[in-house]
């Protein structure tokens, strides 16, 4: 899956910035960056069939998950990809606690 750039045009700061504020403690820039690629994490989420309640967890862990490793982002332009590919494995393993009978 590749992810369209068109779906992530914006106005305001661009994600370096952002990614910067956040890291000097801007609750702001968090709310933007969040606010930002929300409908990425989202829509991926959403195509792995989880529950309305499920996606609303993903979300929650990916964005947990990016503020812990906000430090780590090399390069902020990237963060997309890093968004897609941490919510994929989020999802991967909410089906994977799920119980076998629901799969049947």
């Amino acid at each position: 899956m590749s992810i369209r750039t068109d779906d992530l045009t914006h106005t305001g700061p661009d994600t370096g910035t952002l990614v910067n504020r956040c890291l000097s403690g801007d609750a702001k820039a968090w709310a933007l960056l969040v606010e930002r690629y929300a409908r990425l994490v989202h829509a991926i989420a959403l195509r792995h069939g989880l529950t309305a309640t499920e996606v609303d967890d993903v979300g929650q862990e990916v964005f947990l998950a990016l503020a812990q490793q906000l430090h780590t982002v090399a390069d902020p332009e990237r963060l997309p990809g890093w968004l897609a590919t941490t919510t994929r494995r989020i999802s991967w393993r909410t089906m994977q606690r799920r119980p076998y009978e629901e799969f049947s």
